[in-house]
């Protein structure tokens, strides 16, 4: 859309919108469409494959169109998105565009107050490792108020959303007289069309909201029909005789840039013979508007674009709306020769029938193979004449049953009762096939001559794990492998040669191969696991942690007195504790300590430390002083203020870890701390 007062006086937000659709399925046979951002997918079943098209829409949605803006990008064209390798053949496709403008008042409902908007490329950084960038003309809008408030803490933020560019989020109110607040803008909440007056007949678009229309399924999942309601299909299409005919209104607007140098008319591709030709083929014998693609489109090809740009050329006289709206159909050539198919019934199509690829092989086609036998090529031509036979793409459907190389020699590998489709394409995309059984073969027997281990006697840890290869002589035999270990209490083995270490000492495991009698053994020795290292969380030792005065953090180191043992009880100080979540890396220890010890630690605290919880309930190195008033009151001139103490922590299967820590005995001895 785009706002217009009658003077010209104010533009705001236009847009050209692009609503794919499809309507009619003249093509029979079994369908599936999907639905894209931008795109529509036809995929279909024939005869002999599978076949998918896809409409391609490249555009460019403009905020404001203006006869300024010239002419904008608007690409449509069909791309062929099947893989030859995977089954995929041609398809044949036809595009009909149509048009629907309407001009009417639009009325913008804005905010009171403006909102900052980014002058160039602006980037704000939330917090560390966060940054948002906003583009030059857009609003600056944070996801949520306290990114918002983090960057502007002293503007108030809104929760909005601008309907002309789309942005949303928590906006930054400008504040008047500065420099944002004069290049900031009003938000646009609501947009409400007045009086639209249709410049071509059809029907509203307030009626399209279901452009996409909906599907139908049976109890399985398959779609059995379309039922599409929107109103798009009606729109008038975009004849292509608009040199004979009157000039439409709507020409007076809009301008279609089409891609001229791979179009041709009906007409003019008539009088040259009918040729198939990589061109789009405007039907101008009627105002239906189809567009043919002349020749088939093989896989993992697309046509080239049938329109390339749209120009507004005139400005009209208050805010408009303008849809180009197109339907894609798409079919495989077997589709066309189907008895009872529903044709497109016209020249083209007769076209498609007469230069359509395809392969014929030259003689009978095998119906059946043994395992392990092969059967020759049937042999192929590739029509039409003079058509590349080179580089021929021969597949197998069940490769588990029977191959085919790529000279069409099928080869059986294991009898069964179901069919195997051998399938042959050529480069034009031509293809054929036929179907082949697998038969049973006579047995035979391959006696073993010998056997080895492959990489000889090795060492495990306790808890290690590897599986033996060995080598068979010949490679072709037919004997039945078996394992053995001497000594499963050390070495455990299993029936695909897989060894485990369980204990420390050594044991020989034997391969047999029967009913030959061939044997080879090696022997296994198993060594006790290494211990595991403690998992720090700095991720190397020894941990150093610095002592503190405040009782109160985890980190700090002061001293207990017993409260018992002095006069009065309230001068009883704090544990002083380290978490063992903050030397650990609990992500990888897991949390449990059960088992955690300290194994030594400097004499002068050594039975004065354990592994227990802090006032918090946490997993701690706990330490703590006790004595009498007496002792402490010894002890107390000798103790420097700061003291490092080295501790070991131990548990069952890991390395020790040391760690370093500076204790501090500072304060009165009478000092209160609660």
């Amino acid at each position: 859309m785009q706002k217009a007062t009658a003077s010209g006086l104010r533009r705001k937000a236009a847009a050209i919108v692009a609503l794919l659709a499809m309507c009619a399925i003249t093509v029979s046979g079994t369908m599936a469409w999907k639905d894209y951002k931008q795109h529509k997918s036809n995929q279909l079943k024939g005869l002999q494959g599978l076949y998918e098209a896809r409409l391609v829409e490249d555009f460019v949605e403009v905020p404001d169109w203006k006869v300024s803006d010239g002419a904008i990008k608007k690409e449509i064209r069909v791309a062929n998105l099947g893989q030859a390798s995977a089954g995929y053949g041609n398809v044949y496709v036809r595009l009909q565009l149509k048009e629907y403008m309407e001009i009417g008042d639009v009325k913008y409902i804005e905010t009171e107050k403006r909102y900052m908007v980014a002058r160039g490329q602006q980037s704000y950084e939330v917090e560390a490792g966060r940054n948002f960038t906003f583009a030059d003309g857009h609003f600056i809008v944070f996801p949520t108020e306290p990114d918002a408030k983090r960057v502007f803490p002293n503007n108030s933020v809104a929760q909005l959303k601008d309907i002309v560019t789309g942005d949303e989020g928590w906006f930054i109110q400008t504040k008047d007289g500065d420099v944002n607040g004069q290049m900031g803008k009003y938000v646009v909440t609501e947009i409400r069309l007045g009086n639209a007056q249709k410049v071509l007949a059809g029907p509203d678009r307030a009626a399209n909201t279901n452009h996409h229309g909906t599907v139908t399924k049976d109890a399985q999942g398959n779609i059995t029909g379309y039922d599409i309601k929107s109103g798009e299909c009606d729109y008038l299409p975009h004849g292509w005789r608009s040199a004979t005919d009157a000039t439409k209104p709507i020409d007076q607007y809009i301008q279609w840039l089409l891609n001229t140098g791979a179009i041709t008319t009906l007409t003019a591709w008539k009088a040259t013979g009918s040729p198939a030709v990589a061109k789009w083929i405007l039907d101008d014998s009627n105002d239906e508007g189809w567009a043919y693609w002349g020749q088939a489109l093989p896989p993992q090809q697309a046509t080239a674009n049938l329109l390339n740009q749209v120009a507004l050329i005139k400005q009209p006289d208050g805010s408009f709306y303008y849809v180009i709206h197109v339907e894609m159909q798409a079919a495989s050539l077997d589709e066309f020769f189907k008895a009872g198919g529903n044709g497109w019934n016209t020249d083209v199509e007769d076209s498609y029938r007469n230069n359509g690829p395809s392969v014929q092989f030259n003689g009978p086609t095998p119906t059946e193979v043994k395992e392990g036998e092969s059967v020759p090529s049937p042999g192929v031509t590739v029509l039409p004449a003079g058509s590349d036979s080179t580089g021929l793409i021969w597949a197998s459907s069940r490769p588990d049953l029977a191959t085919v190389n790529g000279n069409g020699v099928v080869t059986g590998v294991k009898a069964s009762d179901d069919p195997v489709t051998i399938t042959v394409t050529a480069k034009n995309g031509g293809r054929a096939f036929y179907t082949i059984y697998v038969k049973a073969g006579e047995a035979v027997t391959v006696p073993a001559t010998g056997v080895s281990i492959n990489g000889g006697n090795r060492t495990i840890s306790i808890g290690d794990e590897e599986t033996l290869a060995i080598t068979k002589t010949p490679p072709t035999t037919t004997d039945t492998v078996s394992w053995a270990s001497s000594d499963s209490t050390k070495v455990t083995v299993d029936n695909d040669g897989k060894i485990k270490g369980i204990a420390a000492g050594s044991a020989t495991i034997t391969v047999t191969l029967q009913p030959s009698g061939k044997t080879a053994n090696i022997t296994v020795t198993v060594t006790p696991a290494a211990p595991q290292n403690f998992p720090l969380r700095n991720g190397e030792g020894p941990y150093q942690m610095q002592g503190s005065t405040n009782p109160d953090n985890n980190y700090s180191i002061v001293y207990n007195i017993d409260a018992m043992d002095f006069d009065n009880p309230t001068q009883r100080k704090k544990d002083g504790t380290i978490k063992l979540k903050d030397i650990l890396n609990t992500q990888v220890y897991g949390t449990d300590f059960t088992g955690l010890s300290v194994s030594s630690a400097d004499q002068a605290v050594a039975s004065k430390v354990n592994i227990g919880t802090d006032k918090d309930g946490d997993a701690a190195i706990v330490f703590k002083y006790y004595g009498t008033k007496a002792q402490w009151e010894a002890a107390r001139p000798a103790l420097p203020t700061n003291i490092q103490v080295t501790l070991v922590l131990s548990k069952a299967g890991y390395a020790n870890a040391t760690i370093k820590v500076n204790l501090t005995f500072i304060g009165s001895l009478y000092q209160v701390e609660d």
